[in-house]
């Protein structure tokens, strides 16, 4: 469906959990060119969320989430909102060999702490990887900052582990989870 020369595209996925009146399926539109009022909205929620773990710059998260090719996945009624993009990045083998493989980069996974711990964030989790699938993207990969101790657990839970190309000793480490065709 086509909004202002906007297109965007309506998933519903539900969410199986053992207290459904916690997450009444919600509709997810996954947005590949977003207005400048859900991008400031976007900015404005990060600040909310991440002040505590680092210093968010409100101009640079905007260029950031002005990215080309970025997605966003929204959640209506300031739910939350995720965003990423597909790459093609570099990969090396044990026996030397080089080849590259196909991620979808979770830039961003945000929900209101209104809605936290409702299921929301798995939600829009599974949409980001079900839509890397689709698109043929072999892998899911974010940033995960040390401080944010809540979310360790939530993307180990999901699947995701150290990537090979996580840094060491830093306050931050990249997670990856290898999808597979049946999402």
């Amino acid at each position: 469906m086509m909004i202002k020369n906007r297109t965007v595209k309506t998933v519903k996925i539900t969410l199986i959990i053992s207290k459904p009146q916690l997450v009444p399926r919600p509709m997810i539109d996954v947005i590949d060119r977003p207005t400048d009022s859900l991008l400031v909205w976007c900015v404005q929620m990060v600040q909310e969320n991440m002040h505590a773990f680092y210093p968010v710059n409100s101009e640079a998260k905007l260029t950031e989430l002005k990215t080309e090719n970025m997605v966003f996945f929204v959640i209506a009624d300031g739910i939350g909102f995720g965003c990423g993009l597909l790459d093609d990045e570099p990969e090396y083998f044990m026996d030397g060999s080089e080849g590259t493989r196909r991620v979808f980069y979770i830039y961003e996974l945000q929900i209101s702490s209104t809605f936290a711990r409702r299921g929301y964030g798995t939600l829009l989790l599974r949409a980001m990887e079900r839509y890397a699938v689709e698109n043929e993207a072999h892998w899911c990969m974010l940033t995960h900052w040390g401080k944010n101790t809540m979310a360790f657990p939530f993307y180990t839970k999901a699947g995701y582990t150290e990537d090979m190309s996580s840094p060491d000793h830093c306050d931050y480490m990249i997670l990856s989870k290898r999808l597979f065709n049946h999402l």
